[in-house]
């Protein structure tokens, strides 16, 4: 965690990433979009609840991968923000952004999936009240997963009013971007 950023000059990893377990099963049952969404509406002891957004999980996302498990318990390093240089750009070049890094620092980092993303920011707002991934700039990282269209996942606009789920178009825009993930 003290080792320079590959991303950011200057900056440590401890600084622009957050090292996150993954957990295959919670309360003894698979950790899915669909039960995180449950867990967060009635979080207990201390942390800050929160919510999924809009209607475009249960449309376009809950169907393909909302049941989808871990199938075993594993460590992340998630990026606190996109990369940059990924904002307004085609998902095809922020996949290949991500994998150029990967070849070039010889480091095995990916997209996140939408399970990933969505435990990272939720754990990070439950222990800190902060919100990653915001509306200041609006914000949105893609996932390597697909909708039920076969269009990129995103995790986007945590604020206040709770995480949006949802699906992107698979050109770019102001909004997009995507985050850089290593899984251990």
């Amino acid at each position: 965690m003290n080792c320079p950023c590959p991303f950011w000059e200057g900056k440590r990893v401890r600084e622009t990433y957050l090292l996150v377990l993954i957990l295959e099963r919670v309360n003894d049952k698979p950790l899915t979009l669909n039960y995180l969404r449950e867990l967060i509406k009635s979080l207990q002891g201390e942390g800050h609840k929160t919510q999924y957004r809009g209607g475009q999980y249960d449309k376009y996302v809950h169907p393909t991968i909302g049941d989808q498990g871990t199938g075993s318990s594993y460590w992340v390093l998630m990026t606190r923000d996109i990369l940059p240089g990924s904002r307004n750009q085609r998902y095809s070049d922020q996949c290949k952004l991500v994998a150029d890094h990967a070849t070039r620092t010889d480091l095995n980092y990916e997209l996140p999936g939408a399970l990933e993303a969505v435990v990272v920011m939720l754990l990070h707002h439950a222990r800190s009240s902060e919100y990653l991934y915001g509306d200041d700039p609006l914000t949105y990282t893609r996932c390597r997963d697909r909708d039920k269209d076969g269009d990129p996942v995103i995790a986007r606009s945590f604020s206040s009013w709770g995480l949006v789920i949802s699906c992107s178009c698979r050109y770019g825009n102001d909004y997009d971007g995507v985050a850089g993930l290593r899984k251990f």
